[in-house]
């Protein structure tokens, strides 16, 4: 549904969009083109008069979970069961571009979210906790920092204006990164936190 200010209009799968449920949406920058993820993998765009739909799941056949660009314009796509792909040229559909598919031993079939930090580190959040792409290897890579949560299964990660970074955890808590001080600080319940599970 979109509002423009004065009422709800509401779209389907007979406007352009992929089929069911939208679960994700994503602006490019500088561009009136949207990124919708959907439930069971389709991905539609709209390019600011119409919608289109980029994939029907076949490639991607589990809930989108996240969208990016990295800092050499590759758009990468990520799902909660089929992995994730990179993009380096979109066209049409998933089928047309030039694209790369990365799970299981690459990376992991679950992704629950991704990342581009202020210094371009792309970071995916996983069930095998959180992966750093090395671009120049093609690989990627685990991600830790002394203090980060290792017990505690990690499920959303966010970078502030300040570049410090946070990570929500599965009934562990809030762990804030402060980048000036190279250090973490541990959040929960008794700081003021509704639930020790955060979850974005």
């Amino acid at each position: 549904s979109r509002f423009d200010g004065q009422e709800f209009i509401n779209y389907t799968a007979e406007d352009g969009l992929a089929v069911n449920s939208v679960r994700i949406i994503f602006q490019q920058e500088d561009s009136n083109t949207l990124w919708f993820g959907h439930f069971d993998g389709g991905i539609s765009f709209f390019d600011g008069q119409k919608f289109h739909e980029f994939s029907d799941g076949t490639i991607l056949g589990s809930d989108i979970t996240g969208f990016l660009i990295d800092s050499e314009g590759n758009f990468w796509v990520s799902s909660e069961g089929a992995g994730a792909v990179k993009i380096k040229t979109v066209k049409n559909t998933l089928e047309e571009s030039e694209y790369e598919l990365y799970k299981v031993n690459d990376l992991s079939d679950r992704i629950f979210g991704l990342l581009k930090t202020s210094d371009d580190k792309l970071l995916f959040l996983t069930d095998a906790f959180v992966k750093k792409y090395d671009p120049e290897n093609n690989v990627f890579e685990s991600f830790s920092m002394d203090g980060m949560p290792n017990f505690f299964q990690i499920t959303s990660l966010f970078e502030d204006s300040k570049s410090n970074l946070w990570f929500g955890t599965y009934n562990g808590g809030l762990y804030k990164y402060d980048a000036e001080l190279g250090s973490f600080k541990i959040y929960d319940i008794r700081d003021g936190l509704s639930s020790n599970w955060i979850s974005d």
